[in-house]
């Protein structure tokens, strides 16, 4: 199983990490994703405007513009959102099929919908 980001490549050289993913994806995750009555699935355009989302979001908790966020804040932004990509790229590839699955532009706008 291939790594997927620096994350995976860096601090899981041997796959453990993502094995143990990919297992709670197909047991856990699963079990729990049966329980609900309807899912819906809102998909960044591509996963690189997450961390831009991400970056407005935090600048937003503490009260500060997002051009004040420093380089380190950044750093640790992408790597808190680097643990959630298989996950994503999973529910992406169809891997749980939401009854609502709304594709969203950069500004968060709907591209299309419902699918």
């Amino acid at each position: 199983m291939e790594p997927i980001n620096a994350l995976e490549r860096t601090r899981d050289p041997d796959g453990v990490w993502r094995r143990r993913v990919n297992g709670v994806i197909g047991g856990a995750y699963a079990h729990l994703f049966d329980r609900f009555d309807a899912l819906i699935f809102l998909e960044a355009i591509d996963f690189d405007v997450v961390g831009a989302w991400r970056g407005e979001q935090e600048a937003a908790l503490r009260g500060i513009r997002l051009d004040e966020l420093h380089a380190p804040d950044h750093a640790r932004l992408s790597e808190f959102i680097a643990h959630f990509e298989r996950l994503s790229r999973h529910m992406i590839a169809g891997g749980v099929r939401p009854a609502t699955w709304i594709k969203l532009d950069r500004n968060r706008q709907p591209l299309q919908w419902p699918r």
